[in-house]
């Protein structure tokens, strides 16, 4: 367990780390919802989304900062064994001047997504340009890094809510 693992349970570790695709719950100001797909990665208490920079996820958090995570792995050969969790946090869109004040971090995040979809980095390095511009790959051209600071979460086992102690705050 590496020590930033440290305040979330041996469950909620693995679905950080194993989930594949995670969908993102924001609302504008008036409450109007919306949940997408993506791909992420978690760094610490943390779990980074690249996104387009046109997309309504971004006009959302910029209205409402406060955004649903969650990580669902079904095993449709046993409905029995199926884990999610759903985390309650604080989104924060990184800029240029927060990715250089944050280099270390924001290489360190970049690493963790291309180790963890190397297929998507291949087409995206082979056949990128073929995509519409919102979904291309371009760092603050076509897509922004955002942040999710874990401010709470709900683990499920079964479909059923399991109340697990976050170990630190």
């Amino acid at each position: 367990m590496r020590r930033e693992d440290a305040d979330f349970p041996t469950e909620v570790n693995w679905l950080l780390e194993e989930g594949y695709f995670g969908y993102l719950g924001t609302s504008d100001a008036q409450g109007n919802p919306q949940v997408t797909p993506v791909i992420f990665a978690r760094e610490g208490n943390s779990v980074f989304l690249t996104i387009s920079k046109v997309s309504k996820k971004v006009t959302n958090m910029r209205q409402n900062r406060r955004v649903a995570f969650l990580i669902d792995i079904r095993d449709p050969g046993d409905l029995a064994n199926n884990r999610a969790v759903l985390i309650e946090g604080i989104a924060k869109i990184y800029g240029i001047f927060d990715v250089l004040s944050n280099l270390r971090r924001a290489l360190r995040v970049r690493a963790l997504l291309l180790k963890k979809y190397p297929k998507y980095a291949a087409f995206y390095a082979t056949k990128g340009s073929l995509l519409p511009k919102p979904w291309r790959a371009t760092l603050f051209i076509s897509r922004l890094l955002v942040e999710v600071k874990i401010r709470r979460f709900s683990y499920m086992r079964e479909a059923k809510p399991v109340y697990l102690e976050r170990h630190a705050e």
